[in-house]
């Protein structure tokens, strides 16, 4: 019995990991080292300044946000779970070009505007640019409008 109670004093501690694998790899019960590992393992870039319950959620949405990459919809969660709180909205041009001969269509340079429409900082918007460039298509251009301070005027 004693030969057998060693055992188990070595044996129980890697049992109980093993146990409780799968919630260390579940953004629901994760540590926070483990958010960001698994973060870049699914290729999601996370703010530092993020709180956790944001990364968590940003880590939960990972395959949505893969799946709609370059679209207007993807823009729009990418903000939205980045900046949660700060209202914004995307106004796309659109402009799909289809020809029914065979000469192709010129197209114009595709591009859009991320309306603010809040007053931030100026780390605040540059955050904001940083997320709009890694969520946008590669050749598509935009601007970013934000909210000017309210002045009193006497």
């Amino acid at each position: 019995m004693r030969f057998v109670g060693a055992l188990e004093r070595v044996l129980d501690p890697i049992a109980a990991v093993l146990d409780g694998l799968p919630e260390q790899f579940s953004p629901d019960y994760a540590p926070r080292p483990t958010i960001d590992l698994l973060s870049a393992w699914l290729g999601v870039e996370i703010d530092e300044a993020q709180a956790l319950d944001a990364r968590r959620e940003t880590v939960r949405m990972a395959a949505e946000l893969g799946r709609r990459r370059g679209t207007v919809r993807g823009l729009e969660l990418a903000l939205a779970l980045s900046f949660p709180g700060i209202p914004m909205r995307v106004e796309d041009g659109g402009g799909v070009r289809w020809s029914v001969d065979d000469a192709p269509e010129p197209a114009e340079t595709a591009r859009f505007v991320v309306y603010v429409d809040v007053p931030i900082p100026q780390e605040r918007q540059a955050a904001i640019a940083r997320c709009i460039e890694r969520s946008k298509p590669v050749q598509a251009s935009y601007r970013l409008r934000v909210k000017a301070p309210e002045t009193d005027a006497e």
